[in-house]
């Protein structure tokens, strides 16, 4: 958990660095952009990356490096658009499924093993899965129509 925590803050100090100044996720709420197709397009680019890296790995090494990168940042995304206030155990979770993803894609990158980058470009891609289903279902409809008190309710009366 330290690791996660000074990659979070070195991560961070870097974003603050640039000119956006904001993380991915905010501005794409400011951009109007429905949160689950950002959480969607996060998931489908750090499988998109880690494909890419696998496929180049045993020509070029170094690009296979840059595509891993850009897959843990992507990760460092995900872990920091986490609502843990709001999402309580499961969140937590999530965040430690997060992680280790992320410490696993680190050592893979350290050692250039595919097969770690495999196992972990499985993962995301079955969490990402699940991600969509959820935002497809009625429960996440209701939900985005009538608030989650609401929500709540409706299916606490079933």
């Amino acid at each position: 958990s330290w690791m996660i925590n000074s990659y979070l803050m070195e991560y961070t100090t870097v974003k603050s660095s640039t000119h956006k100044g904001h993380s991915i996720y905010q501005e794409a709420r400011a951009n109007e952009y429905e949160q689950s197709e950002l959480i969607l397009m996060m998931f489908s680019g750090a499988v998109s990356f880690l494909d890419k890296a696998q496929a180049v790995s045993k020509e070029n090494q170094s690009l296979a490096g840059e595509y891993i990168s850009k897959a843990k940042n992507i990760i460092l995304e995900i872990m920091s658009s986490l609502n843990l206030e709001d999402s309580g155990a499961i969140g937590k979770t999530l965040l430690d499924t997060y992680a280790r993803q992320f410490r696993t894609l680190h050592m893979a990158h350290m050692s250039n093993d595919m097969k770690k980058v495999r196992h972990v470009r499985d993962s995301i891609a079955e969490i990402g899965d699940a991600w969509k289903e959820l935002f497809n279902s009625e429960e996440y409809r209701t939900f985005k129509r009538i608030g989650l008190k609401k929500a709540e309710g409706a299916y606490s009366q079933r």
